[in-house]
């Protein structure tokens, strides 16, 4: 008896939730929906009654809210009468719900803690929509992930307060007193804040220090103290234009043309997802394949490169080249 019950609760609850999200779709007069559409808008969200369940609710919805039907010709259309008052439903649909969880999940580190703390009514009730509700949307956050191509780090940790302060700072553009630096390495800063980047495990403030005008990178998890000025920040930073220059590559955005012979294994994934737009791939006599693409020399440049170990020549700039030979030594030194 008790399953039978909670069964009966769970398909009212559910019904509730389906003549909710139905009385959102509904437009007001002299606009109007057809019960076929406003079905196919409902499967899109997880409720997978069938189209002559939808109808069924209109008709008992319309006994008790204003609406209306147009059958001068079909199909028909359904809508909020010209005069219906303004009702404000405060759930969420399954796919709001979803859409809630998943920016917690994925976008939580880029927000400021304020925006977080206004949002977290919705989280909870994104959590009990997506608890409670049985279609298929519920699902959804165990089938979907981020995964980062690269080795896995632990993300450092970030003291509650920094990162408050850095995102209060960043959001009223107001200038950060801090503390900053490896442990027995730190330095005391005036910086005037001007984006969050994440980078794998680690986000970073973009910033100028005092009175400079170049902006560096200042990694969150080594600040130890900070502190929001009663100062306005500088403003003036184009983030786009900023990594497009190579920043977040650990470069200074000069660009070289890069030639190296690759192993086939090692060039086919370029041909589906190439290095620059003006990347070109050869195939050599000794069965290699030849690579040349303009890239901005960098750091990140030569970690990658370096990741095919000896599927990897490169034969220009020089200047790389020479740097890769340097390195090869290193390693047989290393490794005798």
């Amino acid at each position: 008896m008790k399953n039978i019950a909670k069964r009966g609760k769970q398909h009212a609850e559910d019904a509730v939730r389906r003549q909710w999200a139905l009385l959102r779709h509904l437009p007001r007069s002299p606009r109007k929906i057809e019960a076929r559409k406003l079905w196919q808008l409902l499967r899109a969200e997880g409720f997978l009654e069938d189209e002559r369940t939808i109808q069924r609710d209109l008709q008992k919805l319309s006994a008790l809210f204003p609406l209306q039907c147009d059958e001068r010709s079909k199909p028909y259309g359904w809508s909020w009468t010209k005069d219906a008052p303004v009702l404000s439903l405060p759930t969420l649909t399954p796919s709001e719900a979803l859409a809630f969880r998943l920016v917690k999940q994925f976008v939580e580190p880029l927000l400021p803690v304020s925006i977080m703390a206004s949002l977290s009514g919705h989280f909870e009730a994104a959590d009990q929509v997506l608890r409670t509700f049985t279609g298929v949307a519920r699902s959804w956050p165990n089938k979907v992930r981020i995964v980062h191509p690269t080795q896995v780090l632990q993300t450092p940790k970030i003291p509650r307060k920094v990162y408050t302060d850095i995102t209060d700072a960043l959001l009223r553009d107001q200038m950060l007193g801090v503390t900053y630096g490896r442990c027995g390495k730190e330095k005391r800063l005036e910086l005037h804040p001007l984006a969050l980047v994440q980078r794998g495990a680690v986000t970073y403030l973009v910033a100028r220090a005092f009175d400079f005008d170049d902006a560096r990178l200042y990694a969150l998890h080594r600040f130890r103290r900070t502190e929001v000025l009663d100062r306005s920040a500088k403003s003036g930073f184009d983030i786009d234009a900023y990594l497009a220059g190579g920043a977040l590559e650990f470069g200074d955005g000069r660009r070289i043309r890069l030639e190296a012979l690759l192993d086939r294994s090692a060039a086919q994934h370029l041909r589906e997802s190439p290095l620059s737009e003006d990347q070109t791939l050869a195939d050599q006599p000794d069965g290699r394949v030849l690579l040349k693409a303009g890239v901005a020399d960098s750091r990140q440049l030569r970690w990658w490169l370096l990741g095919f170990g000896a599927a990897a020549e490169v034969l220009k700039p020089e200047s790389l080249r020479s740097d890769f030979r340097s390195i090869a030594s290193a390693l047989a030194r290393a490794y005798r």
